[in-house]
């Protein structure tokens, strides 16, 4: 059997962090064999640093292999930050997300895993859908159907049944 590739999930913050432990749940309930874990905060005054530090180390499995938790000084902007951890990253797949995204189940990475073992070798980016919704789980005005008549919406919407049933 082959040794899995490792697999960097960044989850970045700045403020605002009432969804953060979820993002971080839905990163450690992954199966898939060897994750890397980066949580970042750009700067602010708040940043829960321990309790997070003692979330992780408290639920995670034996495929997160490493936790990095680490803060900008200041506030230096999107950019910045991105560029200053991705220097922290060691997986050979990176996966970033909001400290209020969260991956929709337990077998995200394995299916990203999937998709650049079958894809050709000078393939650097994997998208995948995303449904963005709020907290009613509708979607905001700006995020409708009509943006981009091309976009096939069926999974959003089978996803927002399966949400509102439970």
């Amino acid at each position: 059997m082959s040794k899995s590739k490792l697999f960097s999930v960044v989850i970045l913050c700045y403020r605002h962090f009432e969804y953060l432990f979820e993002a971080i749940d839905s990163v450690l309930q992954q199966n898939y064999p060897a994750i890397e874990l980066i949580i970042s905060d750009d700067g602010s005054n708040e940043f829960p640093s321990e309790q997070v530090e003692q979330y992780i180390l408290k639920q995670k499995g034996k495929n997160v292999q490493s936790v990095q938790i680490r803060r900008e000084e200041t506030n230096v902007g999107t950019v910045r930050h991105l560029n200053h951890v991705v220097r922290r990253v060691h997986g050979d797949y990176i996966v970033f997300l909001a400290g209020d995204d969260c991956l929709y189940d337990e077998n995200v990475l394995c299916a990203y895993a999937s998709g650049f073992n079958q894809a050709p070798k000078d393939c650097l980016i994997e998208m995948a859908q995303t449904g963005m919704y709020d907290d009613t789980l509708k979607k905001p005005a700006l995020f409708k159907e009509d943006v981009r008549d091309d976009v096939d919406t069926s999974f959003d919407e089978d996803l927002l049944r399966m949400l509102q049933q439970e």
